[in-house]
C-alpha cells in the first residue's frame, strides 16, 4: 500500500492544480484574516481551523479519486500485482495528507492572525493536542466521503456539487430526517455539527462521543467504498 501511497503523492506534487487550491485558500485565508476587525482567542483560532477547509478537500479528494479513471491508466494501476483494496485505501491515504496541506495552511494562518491580533498564547498542551486531533480527523472524514463519491460518480462536476450540497445543507437534512422520524438530537451527529461544535471550542466528552459515532460510520463507508472499487469494471 505504501507504493500506493508514494505513487498518489508524487503526481500529487506534479499537479499544478493541487498548488494552485493551495495558493487559492492561502488567498482566501488572508483575504478574510485582512477584512475582519474581529479579534479571537488563540484557543478559538486553533479550535476554527478547520472552518472551510472541507470545501477544498473536496476538489483534492476528488481529483485524486479520478486522476486514473480521466488519464486512461487505471486499467494499468489495477492490473499491477496490488491488491484493489490496497490500492483504494493507499490512494484515500494520499488524499487525506494533500487535505492535511490545506488544513495546515488555515492552522498557521489563523493562529497567526490571532496572535497579530494581540490575543495571547495560552500553551494548553492538552486542549491543544485534543483541538487538533478532532479536527484532523474531521478532515479525514470530509476526505473519505468526498473520495467515495468522486470514485463512484465519474463526472466530477457532479462528484463536487454533491460534495458541496453534503457540506452546505447536511445538518439541514439531518434535522429534517430527525423530525420526520421523531428522532431527537439526530442532526448532532452529522459531520458539519460536529465540525460547528469543535469550532465553538466545545470540545467536550458529547463531542468526542458524536465524532466517534460518526467516524465509525464514515470509515464503514470507506469499506463500502473499497468493496465497490474490488467489484468495479474497468476499462
Amino acid at each position: 500500500m505504501h507504493k500506493v501511497v508514494k505513487a498518489e503523492l508524487f503526481k500529487l506534487k506534479r499537479n499544478k492544480a493541487y498548488w494552485f487550491i493551495l495558493l487559492l485558500s492561502f488567498g482566501i485565508y488572508l483575504a478574510l484574516g485582512l477584512m475582519t476587525d474581529e479579534k479571537i482567542s488563540f484557543q478559538d483560532a486553533i479550535a476554527s481551523s478547520a472552518s472551510i477547509v472541507p470545501l477544498f478537500s473536496a476538489l483534492v479528494a476528488i481529483s485524486v479519486a479520478q486522476a486514473d479513471y480521466n488519464d486512461g491508466t487505471m486499467k494499468n494501476v489495477v492490473s499491477a500485482g496490488i491488491s484493489r483494496t490496497s490500492i483504494y485505501i493507499g490512494k484515500l491515504l494520499a488524499a487525506y495528507i494533500g487535505c492535511m496541506g490545506i488544513f495546515l495552511i488555515e492552522a498557521i494562518m489563523s493562529v497567526g492572525f490571532s496572535v497579530y491580533g494581540g490575543a495571547t498564547v495560552t500553551m494548553d498542551a492538552f486542549f491543544i493536542i485534543k483541538a487538533v486531533l478532532l479536527q484532523a480527523v474531521v478532515v479525514l472524514n470530509y476526505t473519505v466521503i468526498f473520495f467515495l463519491l468522486g470514485s463512484i460518480i465519474h463526472s466530477a462536476a457532479l462528484a463536487v456539487s454533491l460534495s458541496f450540497a453534503y457540506y452546505l445543507f447536511g445538518a439541514f437534512a439531518f434535522g429534517y430526517v430527525g423530525s420526520f422520524l421523531h428522532i431527537s438530537g439526530l442532526a448532532d451527529y452529522e459531520l458539519g455539527s460536529v465540525a460547528t461544535a469543535i469550532e465553538q471550542v466545545n470540545v467536550n466528552t458529547v463531542t468526542m462521543l458524536h465524532l466517534g459515532i460518526v467516524t465509525i460510520i464514515i470509515l464503514f463507508f470507506a469499506y463500502i467504498g473499497a468493496f465497490c472499487f474490488n467489484r468495479q469494471e474497468i476499462k
